[in-house]
């Protein structure tokens, strides 16, 4: 709706606007200038016209910093003031941050907000002397952390130098491979010895990673080495064996029960078989199975022939 930038959503000038809505890399104004300039100043010649009379009288708005003590306010925290001093004589920023508990990007923040020491941010340059340094390391199968508290580097810059000589990279993998082998090889052995009548299942709570990696990557020499460990079978509760059933004395004592039934009058829903028997019994110490009472199934038999010529 302002009437100077009303043309750039045709289509034509579309991409231009698009370019403009992203932040620029060059020294293009973006739509949120282009507003604001529109909001201040009405129209674009006023804007340049009042840009080119400020520019006559070519100010200085970024002042070399100076550390004294008369900048410092007598209220601004000492160990600032304390960090600027040591940093300007040469140590590390980070270190100074971890050691006194500050976050590094809030500590350069606060040392150029109070003008007190002018950071670097640009990354360090590394000479092709680092970087053959570097590579001997790598190729030696060190690891990045000891790299970089050699050479001063960040791990991320090693690994960087690492990635663009595939070479030294596919040699530095094999090498720690190798030596993270050992160590771990070590370490079991190291276990095993100290503790002679220590279990497998033991072995494995205790050093779960070092397990878990050797079975990944050398799960032949585990096995030959954890033969001589003893097998934790485990420490079983004795079970009780069952008693043996005595098919005799329950044949027994069905019978005793099955002679006590006298005169037996069937109901009308009730058929002619052995069950008719068995559900006058009274509680029995078990569930009487006539295929296992072979006295007790001779007697039915002969009862339920005697009922049969009764009714016929």
């Amino acid at each position: 709706s302002i009437s100077p930038y009303d043309k750039l959503l045709s289509q034509d000038r579309l991409k231009h606007f698009l370019k403009l809505i992203r932040k620029p890399r060059g020294f293009q104004h973006t739509v949120t200038h282009l507003l604001l300039i529109q909001f201040l100043f009405g129209s674009w010649d006023l804007f340049c016209s009042t840009y080119e009379w400020e520019s006559q009288f070519k100010l200085d708005f970024t002042p070399a910093p100076q550390l004294d003590n008369a900048s410092v306010n007598n209220s601004f925290d000492e160990i600032l003031y304390e960090i600027a001093i040591r940093y300007k004589s040469g140590e590390s920023l980070r270190k100074l941050a971890l050691r006194h508990n500050y976050d590094i990007g809030t500590l350069m923040r606060q040392l150029g907000k109070f003008n007190l020491a002018t950071i670097k941010r640009r990354p360090k340059k590394v000479t092709r002397e680092v970087i053959d340094f570097v590579l001997n390391l790598l190729s030696q199968g060190h690891s990045l952390k000891s790299i970089s508290l050699e050479t001063s580097l960040s791990k991320s810059s090693i690994d960087r130098i690492c990635t663009s000589n595939p070479s030294i990279q596919q040699v530095w993998k094999q090498n720690k491979k190798d030596t993270l082998r050992a160590q771990k090889r070590a370490d079991l052995t190291q276990c095993i010895v100290d503790n002679p009548l220590t279990t497998k299942s033991a072995i494995k709570a205790s050093m779960p990673s070092t397990i878990n990696w050797l079975t990944a990557h050398d799960i032949v020499w585990l096995k030959q080495n954890l033969k001589t460990v003893n097998t934790d079978r485990g420490h079983r509760t004795p079970q009780t064996s069952k008693p043996r059933i005595n098919w005799m004395e329950r044949d027994d004592e069905c019978l005793k029960a099955l002679q006590e039934i006298r005169n037996i009058k069937l109901e009308s829903w009730e058929r002619r078989k052995p069950q008719a028997f068995l559900r006058r019994l009274p509680t029995l110490s078990f569930k009487p199975r006539l295929s296992n009472l072979p006295k007790s199934k001779e007697w039915v038999t002969s009862a339920l022939e005697r009922l049969n010529e009764s009714i016929g």
